[in-house]
């Protein structure tokens, strides 16, 4: 079907009589003087990603003396890549611009060389003020008379009489390459109509072949509902569900893109999880929408087996899964995924109903039984307990849940109608979730509850800053010491460090956090200095450090009279010495040790307690 310019005039005035609120989005496509497509109502032509090729040309004289000196040009076309096909002719008499599957040629010396693929979208701009246009020039379309070859077929063409702008061109780029399932090449951004990104290249690295779109946007007839890539990578996307509100009709623009990681097209075992399989390839998907709300919006996906060389899982005790997580990680972690069971499988498909989504996403493909036991640990660590909510994926309800201990002996048993429910852990150990559901499916899940971990940590409330201007912490782990422990100090709502030990020099709050197996403690010590230390309060450690047997002393002043308590730890965390002090104020305690070390020493009293690091060489 051969629009010119008259032609797409009267098509647009068309629209516009038509739709009140048509969107001036198609204006862009006003100033093309040619444009080569079939009408989708013609089906008696072969189907090209669910748009009918063109099979010839009406009127070729439609074709003549539209060129100009300044031209764009679009073609989007399939061919066989190991044949060199020519596509099409610019003819401006004296001067000759053929363009082939192999690349674009000026005066018969290659210009510009494609990189091999069956389809392909090109876009050629020329500019030539000096040319002249008074002789008689046309546009030769030889593909078509190229078709004999069963893989040849012409998919469209747009011809502009003038240079568009490098963000006009994106736009009819994207509308190409989403209607024919032909990507761009991978650094390339897909441009909306209204000039919305929505394929950022940069943001998508690593999800950059293969990228294939599907929108239900209202302009010059593109509605591309369903779609799968050219390159017949197996994966196909369709709208399922779509309801628009009526008055919004004609004024919104809806865009699903994907594209995937280049990896192997292979199942692999997983280390963790025995029943699962995971595939290596992986797929990210960048939705968008504009101007409108939807009553609802899901999708239908579609696996082609053979050309995602997937084998067919009638005759497997495992079934393909789609799983779809917020994060590229979260495919990793089946038990934090969005998992779809399959809705139908044929000779050729494997197909997956009502998926909603509304926001970025990543999806993959796994092999599961027909019931998944999927769950979430919520950890209590300051009672030692573990609540686990398990949902059940696929099977036929009703279900019946058997909790066993590491002997498989029997602790609980019940019957659930629902996909969810609970069950609270007290103790460590390795326990399975054995589920069967109504017609006969079964599937059991280990749980391993690791014991939780009883950190203690010495630490002082309070210390004071030296003369220097700046202290020194050094907490000690008493219990647990061999843990791997993740730490954090934080000041004024930020994380000043991540070592155990710190040097301060502000007065103020410390916290200090301490994580073990994915349980946490905070401590906060009070930094002051001599202006902000209990009313004429004073404890000096002295002399600091010291040799092994040497003495030291703790000298105490205070305005009145106190009881006290001093408890020193060696650098292990164990109690070397302690010992109740009552109704001192002036007071000189002294003590040595045989052992070169760290020593902590803890004074405590009614108000506070300080601690101080006492350095044995």
């Amino acid at each position: 079907m051969l629009l010119t310019r008259s032609s797409c005039l009267f098509l647009m005035l068309f629209l516009i009589v038509g739709l009140k609120n048509f969107s001036q989005e198609s204006k862009l496509f006003e100033k093309s003087t040619i444009w080569i497509k079939s009408d989708k109502n013609q089906k008696e032509n072969a189907l090209f990603n669910e748009n009918p090729t063109v099979k010839k040309i009406e009127n070729l004289d439609d074709l003549k003396n539209k060129l100009s000196g300044k031209s764009t040009l679009f073609i989007a076309f399939n061919t066989n890549p190991k044949l060199e096909t020519k596509i099409l002719t610019l003819d401006y008499g004296t001067n000759k611009i053929d363009i082939s599957n192999k690349g674009i040629f000026k005066k018969l010396i290659l210009e510009h060389r494609f990189k091999d693929s069956p389809a392909k979208i090109i876009s050629y701009t020329f500019n030539n003020p000096n040319l002249s246009i008074k002789a008689k020039n046309k546009l030769i379309i030889d593909l078509l008379t190229n078709q004999n070859i069963e893989e040849n077929q012409l998919l469209e063409v747009i011809y502009f009489p003038e240079v568009l702008s490098d963000i006009n061109i994106r736009k009819i780029e994207t509308y190409l390459s989403i209607k024919y399932g032909i990507s761009l090449d991978k650094e390339k951004d897909y441009i909306s109509f209204k000039t919305d990104t929505i394929w950022n290249a940069n943001r998508n690295k690593g999800f950059s072949k293969r990228v294939t779109g599907i929108t239900d946007t209202y302009t010059i007839d593109f509605r591309q509902l369903k779609s799968g890539n050219s390159e017949k990578d197996g994966i196909y996307v369709a709208f399922d569900t779509l309801k628009i509100k009526k008055e919004i009709l004609h004024n919104h623009s809806n865009y699903l893109l994907w594209g995937d990681n280049d990896k192997a097209t292979l199942f692999k075992s997983n280390s963790t999880e025995s029943e699962l399989e995971t595939f290596e390839r992986s797929w990210k998907l960048q939705y968008s929408k504009f101007d409108y709300q939807l009553d609802s919006l899901f999708y239908t996906f579609s696996i082609n087996k053979k050309e995602l060389k997937i084998e067919s899982s009638e005759k497997s005790n495992k079934k393909l899964w789609l799983v779809f997580s917020e994060t590229e990680e979260g495919l990793i972690n089946i038990h934090q995924a969005k998992l779809i069971p399959l809705k139908k499988e044929d000779s050729t498909f494997v197909t997956f109903k009502n998926i909603y989504l509304s926001k970025e996403n990543y999806f993959s493909i796994v092999k599961l039984p027909e019931i998944f036991i999927q769950y979430e640990v919520v950890k209590n660590c300051d009672i030692n307990e573990y609540v686990y909510n398990f949902t059940l994926n696929g099977g036929v309800s009703a279900y019946s849940i058997e909790i066993l201990d590491s002997q498989k002996r029997l602790i609980e048993k019940k019957s659930l109608d629902d996909t969810k429910f609970s069950k609270t852990f007290n103790r460590s150990g390795n326990f399975y979730i054995v589920v069967s559901d109504k017609i006969g499916n079964s599937s059991i899940q280990e749980i391993i509850i690791e014991e939780i971990p009883n950190t203690e940590i010495l630490l002082p409330t309070e210390i004071l800053l030296s003369e220097n201007g700046n202290q020194n912490i050094t907490p000690v782990i008493i219990k647990d010491a061999k843990s791997d422990y993740k730490f954090e100090w934080i000041f004024n709502n930020e994380v000043i460090s991540n070592q155990k030990d710190i040097t301060v020099e502000q007065t103020g709050d410390y916290i200090f956090k301490v994580t073990n197996k994915d349980c946490s403690k905070q401590y906060t010590v009070k930094v002051i200095d001599k202006n902000t230390s209990s009313a004429n309060s004073e404890i000096v450690l002295k002399p600091n450090p010291i040799k092994a047997g040497e003495k030291f002393s703790l000298v105490f002043t205070y305005p009145k009279s106190q009881n006290i308590e001093i408890i020193i730890h060696d650098n292990s965390g164990k109690i070397v010495f302690q010992k109740q002090f009552k109704e001192i104020i002036h007071y000189e305690f002294t003590h040595s040790f045989p052992v070169s070390g760290v020593y902590l020493i803890s004074v405590l009293n009614q108000e506070k307690k300080q601690v101080f690091k006492l350095i044995v060489l």
